[in-house]
């Protein structure tokens, strides 16, 4: 019984000293200490090469900026086909559509719903071609991209151009599970996860963009 009032002592003892180590004044000036350290350390690689699948993400997370809620759109489009198809059976159901005729307005009808849906698909695949065929000329043109990121914000060199970006112009950091995305306004710069420098990961990258754009 002794011997267990005192381990149960000992422990108490030890987690009492192991709470005060890790919420000491110490403890929290050397946080402190790393947080500013981290803050004040530049970040700077060079970008290769950008997948087209990296920037139709950073295009649709630009696109979806606008106001135009994708979710939304679907659901305007799903409740006007349905209309249609609640408009055509109350048609036939008061005989304005004589039984004659009823085989060919339902024919012509899932006719334009398919014609309407490879649009659509047509559209999405075009836009994605001319995408991919837009950046490709690009990036050959511009070659390598270096960046680099600080308190102050961020810069991008290449071969042709030279550009500037405010951390008060940015609006949003992006997790776009390949890569980060910086959204300053409509426009969103994608940064590949591989062109992180050794030892970052890209959780970290963003953490510390996070924290520039805040202090800013």
């Amino acid at each position: 019984m002794v011997l267990t009032n005192m381990i149960a002592h000992w422990g108490s003892l030890c987690s009492a000293r192991f709470a005060w180590v890790t919420t000491s004044p110490v403890r929290q000036s050397h946080n402190q200490l790393e947080q500013l350290q981290r803050m004040t350390q530049e970040i700077a690689f060079n970008i290769a090469r950008v997948e087209p699948a990296l920037y139709w993400k950073a295009t649709k997370a630009a696109v979806r900026v606008r106001g135009k809620d994708k979710s939304r759109q679907w659901i305007w489009k799903v409740a006007a086909w349905f209309a249609l198809v609640f408009l055509l059976t109350l048609l036939m159901r008061l005989d304005v559509v004589r039984e004659a005729e009823r085989a060919v307005v339902v024919g012509a009808f899932i006719a334009g719903c398919v014609v309407t849906a490879a649009i659509q698909l047509g559209n999405a695949w075009l836009l994605r071609a001319r995408l991919k065929s837009s950046l490709e000329q690009t990036q050959s043109l511009h070659g390598s991209l270096s960046v680099e990121f600080g308190p102050e914000g961020c810069v991008f060199n290449s071969a042709v151009s030279h550009s500037t970006l405010k951390w008060r112009a940015v609006d949003e950091i992006l997790d776009l599970r390949t890569g980060t995305g910086l959204r300053s306004g409509l426009l969103v710069y994608p940064l590949p996860n591989e062109a992180l420098p050794d030892g970052m990961s890209p959780p970290d990258f963003r953490q510390n963009l996070e924290e520039w754009r805040a202090a800013s």
